[in-house]
Order: structure tokens, then sequence, then C-alpha cells
């Protein structure tokens, strides 16, 4: 991406100067705490956009696009799939959502430097819903190994 104009960051502080913040990190909590900060420390207003690309909850969705709304911010949460080789290829799989068309458009080449947002903005809907198969899928062949090795 720093072909295409983006710049790596040493801390929060330093990406906080951005107009686009991209979080793509552990999970909805780490997620939260980094906008909590942002939000805290004044550094997300109204011409900031804040895109979430990690597998976060519904739930955890709902507050970290409420925070970073009450800021003054848009918020656009954008999950992927494709793995380390999408990523690193530029195919990731982006299901973003907004509250706004506008909020999209505004960052529409950006996503497409990483991947193939959802020509139709794919709601949040669709990447929960892979999440909760590829879980049931573990939970299933978890099942099957421990009737195998222990019963």
């Amino acid at each position: 991406m720093v072909d295409k104009g983006a710049y790596p960051c040493s801390d929060l502080n330093d990406a906080a100067q951005s107009d686009i913040l991209i979080t793509m990190l552990a999970d909805g909590q780490v997620v939260k705490g980094v906008v909590e900060r942002l939000v805290a420390e004044n550094q997300l207003t109204e011409d900031k956009i804040v895109i979430d690309m990690s597998s976060t909850s519904l739930d955890e969705v709902k507050e970290i696009s409420e925070l970073a709304l009450s800021s003054g911010a848009s918020f656009i949460d954008a999950p992927v799939s494709g793995g380390v080789k999408g990523a690193e290829e530029g195919t990731l799989a982006i299901m973003a959502g907004s509250q706004s068309a506008n909020h999209f458009n505004a960052v529409e080449d950006v996503l497409r430097a990483m991947g193939r947002p959802g020509e139709e903005r794919v709601i949040l809907v669709l990447a929960k819903y892979q999440n909760w198969r590829i879980r049931l899928l573990w939970a299933a062949l978890s099942e099957s190994f421990l009737k195998l090795f222990f019963f």
C-alpha cells in the first residue's frame, strides 16, 4: 500500500494524523480500545473515516460504530476474507458496510487497492455468516476427533 500513497505508522498518535484510519486487529475489544482512546484524545473528528477490517461480533461493531460516530467521524465495517495470501496479493474479498453510501464512495479506491470490495455494498451479515460457517465446521471436526481418539 505504500506504493499507492499509504504510509506506515509507528504509533496510534501517528496514525491519528491520517484522514482514513484502517484497523485490522486481533478482535473487536482491541479495536474498541483503539477507538475509545482516539475519541478520548479528541483525535477522531468529522473529517476522519475509520475502516475496521477486523473480525468482530455484530454487538462489537455496533459499539465501535457508535463511538466513532459520536465523535463526528465516519465508520465503515469492512471484514475481509482471503487470508494472508489475499492480503499480500491485494485480492481480499472486502465486505464493506456503512450508514451511508457516501462513506463507502469516499474510500472505495483505498479498498480496491487492498482487494475486491462488494459491488453491491455487501453488508456485515454475510461476513458474520461466513465466520459462523467456519466455526461450525471446526466444532464438527473437533467433536469427530474427540470421538475418534477418546471414545
